[in-house]
């Protein structure tokens, strides 16, 4: 499965769950659904880190590419380690440890708790990241090709921008889910987590399938 399909789901999975709140008579403020959903259809493609052939390695430049090396090694020395018998011998670590549910949940935690700890420059770095991703997931034709790396990040950076202004406004979704004093933005693991089962649901229907 391809980048603009991981992400067409992932932003399809975060609206079906805002349907479902809506129906439970619970709708999320339409900041938080379209955030939601943008940050999902990134989230979506984030864990092909451990491919270097992946949008996510080269939508950084350098950085993602450095990550993404360190990443591959990671999740093939842990399958080398936790392989059962009748596992098949591999060559790198695409597919295995960054496609698991224990790592959609590491990143989601880690998400929310740098939200609520490292303030607005966090949620700003948080949506910028997610919306790159999201734009060369969703808008891959006209984000191909190294000449738009920019252009891609100042538009990224300048939606990142523009929504957390929109978010922080009251009612608009900063505290939506969880309501209590300093809890703001600790919802923005929750599309992290669900782009990143919706990527590993979405491989294993192929015919490689994930161990």
């Amino acid at each position: 499965m391809m980048g603009p399909a991981h992400s067409l789901s992932g932003a399809a999975a975060w609206l079906g769950v805002g349907a479902a709140t809506a129906a439970a008579g619970h709708p999320m403020p339409w900041p938080v659904l379209l955030v939601g959903a943008l940050i999902c259809a990134g989230a979506a493609l984030a864990p092909d880190l451990d491919h270097k052939a992946a949008t996510i390695s080269r939508a950084f430049g350098p950085l993602s590419r450095w990550l993404c090396e360190i990443v591959d090694k990671l999740s093939y020395a842990v399958y080398k380690a936790t392989r059962k018998k009748g596992d098949p011998r591999r060559s790198g670590g695409h597919r295995t440890l960054t496609h698991t549910w224990l790592w959609a949940v590491l990143i989601g935690a880690g998400a929310s708790a740098a939200a609520i700890t490292g303030g607005r420059w966090a949620v700003l770095a948080i949506l910028f990241a997610h919306m790159v991703l999201a734009i060369e997931g969703l808008l891959w034709r006209a984000a191909r090709g190294s000449s738009s790396d920019i252009l891609v990040w100042l538009l990224a950076a300048t939606s990142a921008w523009i929504l957390a202004g929109i978010l922080d406004k009251p009612g608009n979704g900063s505290d939506w889910l969880f309501t209590e004093p300093g809890q703001e933005y600790l919802w923005l693991g929750l599309p992290i987590v669900l782009g990143a089962l919706v990527h590993d649901i979405g491989d294993a229907l192929t015919v490689s399938g994930c161990p």
